[in-house]
C-alpha cells in the first residue's frame, strides 16, 4: 500500500495554523467503499481507534488482506484491510473487521487533497 494513496480522513475544521481531522474509523462515521478485487459497494461503519466494520451476507466472497476502496477523481484511495471475517451464530450473516492501513496517531504531517 502507497503512502500517497491512503484515505484516513476528511478535514471538519480549520483554524489558523491547524485543522482538524475527522478519521474516517470515527465511531459511527459511515464510509461508501468497494471492498475486495471485485469492488462490491459497501459501507463501512467506524468504530474508532482505526478500526471499521461491515456486516455482509455470508455468501459473498471477502478475505483477510482484501482492500477497501474509495474511487475519487483521478485515483482510488485505500480506506482500509480486512483484518478477520467472522460469522454469526445464525450462520447467515458475516462481519467484516477492517482496520486504516496507518495508524493517524503515529503521523506527525500528512498531505491533504481536494
Amino acid at each position: 500500500l502507497g503512502g500517497d494513496n491512503i484515505w484516513l480522513g476528511q478535514v471538519a475544521e480549520i483554524f489558523g495554523q491547524s485543522s482538524r481531522v475527522r478519521l474516517l474509523s470515527l465511531a459511527g462515521q459511515l464510509t461508501p467503499v468497494g471492498l475486495g478485487p471485485e469492488r462490491l459497494p459497501v459501507t463501512l461503519t467506524g468504530r474508532g481507534g482505526g478500526n471499521l466494520i461491515v456486516t455482509l451476507p455470508r455468501g459473498v466472497m471477502v478475505a483477510v488482506g482484501d482492500v477497501a476502496v474509495a474511487s475519487g477523481i483521478d485515483r482510488d484511495w485505500v480506506v482500509a484491510v480486512v483484518g478477520a471475517v467472522q460469522l454469526d451464530d445464525s450462520g447467515v450473516q458475516q462481519t467484516v473487521f477492517l482496520r486504516q492501513p496507518l495508524v493517524a496517531s503515529s503521523l506527525k504531517y500528512v498531505a491533504v487533497a481536494e
